[in-house]
């Protein structure tokens, strides 16, 4: 069972000593890595020389931004200098940045900090190229990193809205990354998803060693809204701990827990107004239930488990509340749901679905079934009004 978040400051980084040396690894060893790990991002340790940079609209600044013009390029200079430093944080002012294409995180050991959600805004320029990759905020193999107080804004009215010229237009997305952190980050506006951390599935064999997963992932205090897609959606990732984020008005799921991610911890959230979508046309759906919180194996084999949804709030999401997918080992417990659809949608349903001590009212139906249930889950302490 998960800890309070104090407690787990005092916990050691046990995952970089994990290794595999089979060709093949147990997917259902649910001890590998430690479930009570927390992740801490990057911080700063005694006696190591790192950087400390900061970037700034004007003067004064170790990287100088012209008022109007592309900020890429500083940016790219400060977080290539943070590399060759062996890390170190990165300090941006306040002003909104405008970046002509992705920003490709490439620093370990690092910190990207801003003067506070609204303050310090990164912003897609006006009818930006086609991403090559996916996301605005992209990292790949990079580990210990902190994101705090800054706002990703994807600029989605004034893109191109085709399927292909929105490719990739996720606010973040990082893959095979260990140890991130985000704390008041906000992501907006994206023509996809918002947050969007992930693992490598280059195999349809969920047990080849060619598929990676990540490991180590917090998430605090952060909004996502008005995006396309789903506002966080945490996929094939280890041990993940969200708290006191906001998700609303974004156009599939609030909170989407997918594909092989496990020992996931979601608390004291906010999910409102998702998963209208499918009613929109300009947000290019691609389809999905509509749901404040999702948990969903997605991939055959690619069992999504040991997941727990506890003291949520869920406002009016288009088809429910929760709803749990082709998984098993899910807990669903003292959250509060609200109008929308239902209050937990089910499909396929595999073994020790919890579902106790929630609270629902003003929904349409109690629970929805989306082709077949599966295993029934656990039903205990439940308050319908």
């Amino acid at each position: 069972m998960m800890m309070a978040l104090g407690r787990y400051a005092l916990l050691i980084l046990v995952l970089a000593q994990v290794s595999v040396q089979e060709d093949v690894f147990d997917l259902s060893d649910t001890t590998l890595p430690h479930q009570d790990f927390i992740a801490t991002g990057y911080v700063p340790r005694r006696g190591l020389k790192q950087a400390s940079l900061t970037l700034g609209i004007g003067s004064g600044f170790t990287y100088n931004v012209r008022a109007g013009s592309d900020a890429l390029p500083v940016f790219n200079r400060a977080i290539a200098a943070l590399k060759a430093a062996g890390g170190g944080t990165l300090t941006v002012g306040k002003g909104t940045f405008i970046l002509g294409g992705p920003l490709v995180w490439t620093a370990s050991k690092s910190a990207l900090v801003g003067a506070g959600m609204g303050l310090t805004i990164l912003k897609l320029k006006d009818k930006a190229p086609t991403f090559k990759s996916a996301g605005f905020l992209r990292a790949i193999g990079v580990n210990d990193v902190t994101v705090s107080d800054i706002t990703l804004d994807g600029n989605k009215g004034k893109q191109v809205n085709k399927d292909k010229e929105a490719y990739g237009r996720y606010g973040i997305f990082m893959a095979n990354y260990k140890n991130w952190k985000f704390q008041r980050v906000e992501v907006q506006n994206f023509q996809r998803y918002g947050f969007d951390p992930h693992g490598i599935k280059k195999s349809t064999n969920p047990n080849s060693k060619a598929n990676v997963w990540s490991f180590g992932l917090t998430v605090l205090d952060c909004l996502s809204h008005d995006n396309n897609w789903d506002g966080y959606t945490f996929d094939q990732t280890y041990n993940v701990y969200a708290a006191r984020n906001k998700s609303y008005k974004n156009g599939r799921y609030g909170f989407n827990i997918v594909t092989a991610s496990r020992n996931v911890f979601i608390e004291k959230n906010e999910a409102t107004d998702n998963g209208f979508g499918a009613k929109t046309p300009t947000y290019l759906f691609d389809g999905g239930d509509g749901c404040g919180y999702v948990a969903d194996t997605n991939k055959p084999g690619f069992d999504t488990y040991n997941v727990t949804f506890q003291d949520n709030i869920a406002t009016n999401s288009f088809r429910a509340g929760f709803c749990v997918k082709d998984s098993g080992r899910i807990t669903i417990n003292r959250n509060n749901i609200t109008k929308g659809g239902a209050c937990a949608n089910w499909k396929r349903l595999r073994a020790n679905v919890r579902f106790t001590n929630n609270k629902c009212t003003g929904t349409t139906k109690q629970f929805t079934i989306s082709g077949t249930l599966g295993t029934a889950p656990f039903l205990s302490g439940n308050t319908f009004a």
